[in-house]
Order: structure tokens, then sequence, then C-alpha cells
């Protein structure tokens, strides 16, 4: 007995990271193609103001941000389920916070379109990384 469940456990927490490992690959596309809309298609210049700097964002920053939210999401969210039976409730609140506070860094556009298009990209990203690692209740 003591086998099997073992086996289902450790098949089950397998399955469990390839999902989460393809809602990083999701996230990084998700975000670049909303790049892609939004500046080649759309020629929305999207740069940002950091302190007396002006950047470009492009397909290096957001995969780099993409990368980094979803890990980070991943991370906190291992975490939680060793600390927590909450911890799909307790990460999906987080991750709002989180999102929520990311919508200022956007308010850095060096335009109003600037602005909104860095916000849908911080939405596309944020979005892919909650719904996606939270995945679906249980039946």
């Amino acid at each position: 007995m003591t086998t099997s469940t073992t086996t289902a456990t450790a098949t089950r927490t397998e399955h469990r990271g390839r999902r989460r490992l393809a809602v990083l690959g999701v996230t990084v596309l998700a975000g670049l193609l909303t790049w892609a809309v939004l500046d080649p298609l759309l020629g929305i210049d999207l740069r940002a103001q950091t302190g007396s700097a002006i950047r470009a964002v492009g397909p290096a920053a957001i995969v780099f941000a993409a990368l980094l939210a979803g890990a980070a999401g991943w991370a906190s969210l291992a975490l939680l389920e060793r600390v927590t039976i909450h911890a799909r409730r307790v990460w999906t609140v987080l991750a709002g916070v989180v999102l929520a506070g990311s919508l200022l860094g956007a308010l850095g556009g060096v335009s109003a379109a600037a602005i909104g298009g860095l916000m849908a990209l911080h939405l596309v990203v944020g979005l892919t990384v909650l719904l996606g690692l939270r995945g679906r209740a249980r039946k």
C-alpha cells in the first residue's frame, strides 16, 4: 500500500511540475505575442522612464520579466503548499496583490499609449501566471 501511495504522489508531483513549467513557457509566449501586436503591429512606442533613464521595452526584457514573474510565482506557491493547506487561496490573493502593484510600474510609460501598452503587458503576463499556476479547483 505504501509503495503505490508513494508512486501516486511522485507521479502527481511530476505532473504538477511539468504543468507549471508549461505555464512559464506559455507566459513568455503570451508576453511576446502581446508585444508583437503592440509594438511592431500597432506601432506603440513601448518605452518607460526609470529614474532619469528611458528604456525601450523589447522582446528580451519581456522574456526576462515573464520568466522572473513565473519563477517567483511558482516558488512562492510551492513554498505555501509546504506550509499551509490553504496554499491556493493564500497564493491567489498574494498574486493578485503583486499584479496590482506591478501595474504601478507601467505608469512610467513615456506616453499615454506606452502606459496603456505596458499595462496590457503586465496584465497579460500577470494573469497568465496567476491563472496558469493556480490551476483548476479539485472536484
